[in-house]
């Protein structure tokens, strides 16, 4: 049947400029995005120095000028039509990427719903350059233009001039521009390496001179307190490093803290590409808690490295989202470096008992070796929290606040782990940096490793005595795994009944071991908004409850 020939049909191709207004609204939705885009294609570039000017925000000018490979002028059409990359040759190259684009449809895009001009020579012989110009997706020009120096020079002016409908989705001035500025910091954070500069308006040109990656965390102050990196601003960030089979996290997070997140410099990136997800956002948050005192925000950035076929980052429009094959590895890696870091951060813990001078104190913390937990008391120096242990089922916690609870750590032990193992909360894996090592022969219990796995226990037997833990659920990474897993495995060996509740009455009378007290204060702060959960387990010690204790009556 000859499709042209019916001229009474409803349905209709649309035309090509109409299909890229259309795909222009996935790939632009606001001017920040527009820049990202094309920041995006200079790195790919190979550019070594970028300069950004912006004018009204995106809408009047985003221009971009690089020393990067550029194009000769035969490839400058091309560059503008839709699906036409240098990126990718198959559907495979996707899990292989190094580079930020790989759709070929950020220029066409653009350029449909702007007027932009683009001037680009190529590296390898500068004279071969040439200029195009496009306004609303129908090419006005096209013409040799010989140079004597390599790069691209793109010029976007008046966006969505011929999509006026699209202006009124656009968000307040002070927002737009926060969005573009939060792009341009990302490539300052990812590219330290490259000199930047922007302009905005009429205002004196910002430049960000290149940097080797060892200095990256000047960079980070520059993007945390805006303005030029301090001696002072420097020492109020902390930075952690940690690695995992193949999964690289580097991060750095201020000290200080105020009221509310607005105005925060918060960043995820992966590979050099910045996303957002509000649950890593949440398990960092969540972490945080024993860092930032509570209701406080602060800056942070993570850069997440691992090899490319572990993530994908074809699923979003704008790529700003991404999925993870072992999500659980990642958000692990950055709960786990939190709590890591502020054991470290806290001191050593001194005894209740203690008689100590100030040199001994001071030789105390400025020693390393000395980073070990006292069982009878600890004190959160930062917080002014303070943990008691009075028995080796007791301990009472004193808040900064001056209020203080009694724990029954027998009771409370065994609640959590309801709630984890019979309730199935919090039940998402967290890698351990370092896996545990429990010596238990090949056996009765290697039927029963499928059972704990289920649980969140992520164990793998490496050789006929041992058994490797990899990874718990995220609310027992405070507790002593090895007492822990070594009371359930040896529960496990012995009985045929896989209960869960009966095996916590079991191995009750050794739940007290499995949580030492310099650790209560941070899963406490992750439970205390389900107090009534616990309150069997923990009680309120106000002034009427002590006086009890001293009754005549008693």
């Amino acid at each position: 049947m000859d499709l042209q020939s019916n001229s009474t049909r409803k349905i209709h191709l649309l035309p090509e400029h109409i299909v890229d207004q259309i795909k222009a609204g996935e790939v632009v939705e606001r001017p920040s995005a527009l820049l990202k885009e094309l920041m995006e294609n200079s790195i790919d570039a190979g550019s070594k120095r970028l300069d950004v000017q912006i004018r009204d925000n995106g809408l009047e000018l985003i221009s971009i000028e690089d020393d990067g490979d550029g194009m000769d002028v035969e490839d400058l059409p091309y560059a503008f039509c839709r699906h036409a990359t240098s990126k990718i040759t198959q559907f495979d190259d996707l899990y292989r990427l190094h580079s930020y684009g790989f759709r070929g449809e950020a220029l066409a895009s653009i350029s449909s719903i702007s007027r932009i001009t683009c001037t680009s020579s190529p590296k390898t012989d500068p004279s071969r350059g040439g200029r195009i110009i496009f306004h609303g997706g129908k090419q006005e020009d096209w013409s040799p233009l010989p140079s004597s120096t390599h790069g691209t020079s793109l010029f976007v002016k008046d966006l969505f001039y011929n999509t006026p409908a699209r202006l009124k989705f656009l968000k307040s001035k002070t927002a737009e521009k926060n969005a573009l500025q939060r792009v341009f910091n990302g490539f300052l954070l990812t590219q330290p390496e490259v000199a930047l500069s922007i302009k905005w308006d009429d205002k004196e040109k910002q430049i960000f001179p290149s940097c080797p990656s060892e200095q990256i965390k000047k960079r980070v102050s520059r993007v945390f307190y805006k303005k030029k990196p301090t001696e002072e601003t420097l020492e109020k960030i902390v930075e952690i490093n940690v690695e995992y089979e193949g999964t690289k996290v580097k991060g750095f997070y201020s000290k200080d803290t105020t009221k509310g997140a607005s105005g925060k410099a918060q960043y995820f990136f992966v590979n050099g590409r910045m996303f957002v997800d509000k649950a890593l956002h949440q398990a960092f948050m969540r972490a945080a808690e024993n860092v930032w005192p509570y209701g406080e925000y602060g800056h942070y950035c993570f850069f997440i490295d691992l090899p490319p076929d572990q993530v994908d980052v074809n699923v979003h429009p704008g790529k700003i989202h991404v999925k993870f094959l072992k999500p659980s590895v990642v958000f692990g890696l950055i709960s786990n470096s939190i709590e890591k870091r502020e054991q470290i951060e806290s001191g050593p813990s001194l005894s209740i008992n203690s008689s100590i001078s100030s040199e001994e104190l001071w030789n105390t913390y400025s020693n390393p070796q000395n980073f070990t937990s006292a069982e009878t008391t600890t004190v959160d120096i930062r917080h002014g929290n303070q943990v008691f242990s009075i028995s080796k089922n007791f301990l009472i916690h004193r808040h900064q606040d001056e209020t203080s609870i009694l724990v029954d750590l027998k009771v409370f032990i065994k609640k959590v782990l309801t709630l984890v193992l019979v309730d199935k909360k919090e039940l998402v894996g967290t890698p351990l940096l370092i896996g545990e090592a429990f010596h238990f022969k090949k056996g009765n219990i290697d039927r029963k490793l499928s059972f704990l796995n289920e649980l969140g226990f992520d164990l793998d037997r490496v050789d006929p005595q041992t058994l490797i833990l990899r990874s718990v659920p995220s609310l027992l990474t405070s507790f002593n795994l090895q007492e822990l897993i070594d009371a359930i495995l040896h529960y496990l060996d012995n009985n045929q009944e896989i209960e869960v509740i009966n095996m916590l009455d079991s191995i009750e009378h050794k739940l007290p071991e499995c949580l030492k007290p310099i650790r209560f204060e941070s899963l406490w702060t992750k439970l205390k908004d389900n107090q009534h959960y616990f309150s069997e387990a923990i009680k309120n010690l106000d002034d009427q409850e002590i006086k009890k204790f001293f009754s005549e009556e008693s």
